[in-house]
């Protein structure tokens, strides 16, 4: 089997990997500067084949351009007209998953309140440093004024798009594409009102709209249309800090921006497409609309204004030689039709035991037996019996092996062990002592009072006591070095003695059988304790089992 197709066969699972795209290579859309790894691949020199050139993608588009900010968007029906946007792009694909797009949106977007509001402290509305000749009944801050505006826009971006639907394990032609995208760019508008009737006179928005309420707001904006003429003939309020082009009668702000979007290519045929995109463009402004002040005109809003642009286009394919772009292709079809060459011409498996005769090293297993990868007879504890008839197949090394299983020595019975531990204990029932100490148990600070925590240790000396009859306990109490001396030897006896009233409660074993001792602050487990941590340890009560008389 050949050093591509072997590998070929594992391209199954990183097939974004493979650069060919085709079911055949054709070599005319190979460029020259990758015909040599073309060559090496053809020749079975390398697993790799080479890239070949790919379409530009150029289009058209149009759709609905909407300012999201502090006026209502009218995108159709209102007054000035429809908000429209249109565009054009074009785009290279980078590789199976990503490619560049260079585009450019223009267009108009409008908006209208359907309430009124009062001007506050809009410097265009206002008259504030701005040539806007019959704003002057305007320059009181509290008089009524429905806001509305007129945005143009042109908008050049950079995006990196991303498809995530062209590889494809069940199907080769990839008809619909899905895409994200994110970018940056340049953003330039400009925004106007409708302030001013036919004689240059402000709007009586004060006497139009009444009565407000929500549920009457198709009313009101019927009500305000009806008064505007649809002229935008006032400049709107701009940032003067920002990068703008012009006077204050003409101003355009220019912005760095952000973009995401999202959306679908349809591949009519190799060189046709329509597209369907949502963009979200972010220029980092609140002015997008000519407003940024609350309801009560004193104080800006808290958030930024964002375009929304939703379109329709067509793309077309260019380029000779080249494949079509790469977010229509899938990449496992050349993949797939390669993997139909290299399966093996010969499945023949004599000896019924998994493994064909191409790759079996021992084609005449008996029947039954259990083989390894190779088809070769198993013997998982190497005794020297097949699997197939060692009635113990995993037999222990740690002991002789007879007639293929374990040979076992004598085993303790639970008789001798428990023989084994009294043994154990010989010393100290027969008189002879012992080092050997039983838990110890703790107390609080200036207390003799047994604690919850100490019970399990307590239980393990009340069982030892109650089977070993003939053994004694002594009982020695300890106190820290904390308080007088007299005060200490006293505490260390009543600990000791409340461990032991506690084991003749608790387990019946008869108050002959302690030795009471108490050291108070003499023998300390922890010499110059310090930390409570420390003196806790040296508050205690000790058991140590002795010879008995």
């Amino acid at each position: 089997m050949s050093i591509k197709r072997t590998l070929l066969a594992l391209l199954v699972f990183a097939a974004p990997a493979v650069y060919a795209q085709n079911p055949s290579i054709n070599e005319e859309n190979i460029p020259d500067g990758r015909m040599e790894q073309h060559e090496q691949f053809m020749a079975d020199e390398t697993p790799y084949p080479a890239k070949p050139r790919n379409m530009w993608s150029v289009g058209l588009h149009v759709g609905a351009l909407n300012v999201a900010g502090d006026v209502a968007a009218r995108p159709i029906g209102g007054v000035g007209g429809v908000s429209l946007g249109y565009g054009a792009f074009v785009r290279k694909a980078l590789g199976y998953g990503t490619s560049l797009r260079l585009g450019y949106v223009g267009g108009t977007s409008y908006g209208q309140n359907w309430d009124r509001q009062a001007t506050g402290r809009n410097r265009a509305l206002l008259n504030v440093g701005y040539e806007n000749p019959g704003l002057n009944d305007l320059g009181d801050p509290y008089v009524a004024f429905v806001h509305n505006f007129e945005t143009k826009v042109h908008d050049i971006s950079l995006d990196a798009m991303y498809n995530f639907n062209n590889l494809k394990f069940h199907k080769g032609q990839n008809t619909v594409s899905f895409f994200v995208g994110a970018g940056g760019g340049l953003f330039l508008y400009k925004t106007a009102y409708d302030a001013l009737d036919a004689n240059g006179a402000p709007y009586d928005f004060y006497n139009t709209v009444n009565n407000v309420s929500y549920s009457n707001r198709s009313d009101q904006r019927d009500a305000v249309e009806g008064l505007m003429d649809g002229e935008f003939e006032t400049p709107a309020e701009y940032d003067e800090d920002r990068w703008t082009f012009g006077d204050s009668a003409d101003a355009t702000t220019a912005r760095l921006r952000a973009s995401l979007s999202a959306g679908l290519n349809i591949r009519v045929s190799k060189r046709i497409s329509i597209d369907l995109e949502h963009r979200v463009i972010m220029p980092f402004d609140d002015l997008l609309d000519g407003q940024r002040w609350e309801y009560g005109g004193r104080t800006f809003t808290s958030s930024n204004d964002v375009m929304h642009y939703t379109s329709l286009g067509l793309s077309i394919q260019l380029g000779g030689n080249a494949d079509e772009p790469s977010w229509f292709v899938n990449p496992m079809d050349y993949v797939y039709n390669e993997l139909k060459e290299i399966q093996p011409t010969d499945m023949t498996d004599s000896d019924g035991d998994g493994v064909i005769d191409l790759l079996d090293e021992e084609v005449d297993t008996p029947e039954n037996y259990p083989v390894d990868s190779k088809g070769m007879t198993l013997d998982s504890d190497k005794d020297g019996c097949p699997d197939g008839e060692d009635p113990e197949p995993f037999s222990s090394p740690q002991f002789p092996i007879q007639d293929c299983q374990n040979v076992m020595g004598n085993l303790l019975t639970a008789e001798e062990v428990e023989q084994l531990i009294d043994n154990k204990l010989e010393p100290v029932l027969g008189g002879a002592g012992s080092n050997w100490f039983l838990p110890n148990i703790h107390f609080d600070l200036n207390s003799s009072r047994i604690k919850a925590e100490s019970y399990d240790e307590l239980a393990y000396v009340g069982e030892v006591m109650k089977k070993y009859k003939d053994l004694k306990i002594e009982v020695v109490g300890h106190a820290d070095i904390r308080g007088s001396e007299a005060y200490n030897t006293d505490l260390s006896r009543n600990r000791a003695e409340a461990a032991i009233t506690f084991l003749k409660e608790k387990y019946g074993v008869s108050e002959g059988r302690f030795i009471l001792k108490y050291e108070g602050e003499s023998a300390p487990l922890y010499d110059g304790a310090r930390a409570e941590s420390q003196h806790r340890v040296n508050r205690r009560v000790e058991f140590k089992p002795v010879a008995g008389n």
